[in-house]
């Protein structure tokens, strides 16, 4: 979980809090293109995609979203990758400053310090540890700050202050060598987000009914359709709306219903109503799509505002699916996507927004496709640097 933040009307939620509201859930595939939005079970061929009884050429594909019931890959640890990838593996060794890892996607590979932002000795999906650079973390016992010299199945050893100290790997949480913000994504490149809550950056293509990603630290792996939960594609005409991205984060003692703006592993927000998330410098058509939230005891009214002018409301029922969302927004705007319950004040009532782009006609939208959300009430500024930012 990422950013959790409040107006004047917003109290913080723990992470277990919001996972009560944003289960996993059986849905649709979804294929976006630039002229519509297909939903159904997609079939991948030789060059193309098979959506609801059309053929989608993979060039064509702007947006690609997948139904996570299936098994995904699963590896024992996690690589975190200065680019912002979080990679799904098993940590063997790491010594002379190249860490030695075993990909279910990549196979064996040995990975310069330099790529590397840190090492989880947990899963993909199991985020804990902190984030100061050249720093152990334990589930037992303070951090260990220092530089990792080499780690084996079952002991590291990190020179800090004091001395060189030996310890065991059992209990390791994180080795982290350093923090700060992934590069933007260069032009074309595609994100890949696994159900495990791992996450891929480079060029993806479909070849012999697979798709195929092309990295430029690990090489080339297939994917299989199975594991993969959402492919964000990349082109000059699409800004996608990505994390939150706010100046503080506080905890504060306010009464009921609170509400949560946050991004989890599968590129989902989760708004607890009443309140207003904002995106600055919106253009184009706006698409997304929107569901109750797990245990939904009111109607959801969700808005889309700019300018202080309501373009778009719709209302979503409690225990309805994922309805789309479409809506045209004037040229330099900033669109406000409102949420509070029509029905009076029940809670949890709340919306989780997903697939949510611009697509515009042919103008470049922004470095690299790049999109941030704010939150009503909170002045943007800079982040402090995390790698659990993802």
């Amino acid at each position: 979980m990422h950013g959790i933040v409040h107006s004047a009307t917003m109290c913080v939620m723990a992470a277990t809090a919001c996972a009560a509201v944003f289960p996993g859930h059986s849905r649709a595939d979804v294929v976006y293109t630039a002229a519509e939005r297909l939903a159904g079970r997609v079939a991948i061929s030789a060059s193309h995609l098979s959506i609801a009884g059309r053929n989608v050429d993979w060039d064509a594909v702007l947006l690609l979203s997948l139904d996570a019931s299936g098994r995904s890959i699963s590896a024992p640890h996690a690589l975190r990758l200065k680019n912002g990838d979080i990679v799904p593996v098993e940590f063997l060794r790491y010594a002379a400053g190249k860490a030695r890892v075993l990909s279910p996607l990549f196979g064996q590979r040995d990975i310069e310090q330099p790529e590397i932002a840190a090492i989880d000795f947990l899963a993909a999906g199991r985020q804990r540890g902190g984030t100061e650079p050249r720093t152990l973390y334990r589930q037992q016992g303070p951090p260990v700050p220092g530089t990792l010299l080499w780690a084996d199945a079952s002991r590291l050893a990190v020179e800090t202050p004091l001395g060189i100290i030996t310890l065991l790997r059992e209990g390791a949480l994180r080795y982290v060598f350093s923090a700060g913000q992934p590069p933007d994504l260069r032009p074309g490149e595609d994100e890949v987000f696994l159900i495990d809550g791992a996450r891929l950056r480079g060029r993806v293509r479909v070849a012999g009914g697979r798709m195929v990603l092309e990295h430029s630290v690990l090489g080339e792996a297939q994917l299989p359709q199975s594991a993969v939960s959402l492919v964000r594609r990349n082109p000059p005409h699409v800004r996608h709306v990505r994390r939150v991205d706010l100046a503080r984060r506080e905890l504060v003692a306010s009464p009921p219903p609170p509400a949560v703006l946050v991004e989890d592993e599968q590129a989902a927000m989760v708004l607890l109503g009443p309140c207003e998330a904002r995106v600055a410098e919106a253009s184009g058509l706006f698409r997304a799509a929107a569901r109750p939230v797990n245990g939904c005891r009111g109607t959801v009214r969700l808005r889309l505002l700019a300018g202080g002018k309501t373009l778009h409301e719709q209302l979503l029922a409690p225990g309805s699916g994922s309805a789309a969302v479409s809506c045209s927004i004037p040229d330099g705007a900033t669109l406000a996507i409102s949420v509070d319950c029509a029905s009076g004040i029940d809670f949890p009532c709340g919306a989780v927004i997903t697939e949510a782009h611009f697509t515009t006609a042919g103008q470049a939208a922004g470095a690299a496709g790049s999109t941030r959300l704010t939150a009503s009430g909170v002045t943007e500024g800079p982040t402090p640097a995390d790698v659990n930012r993802r």
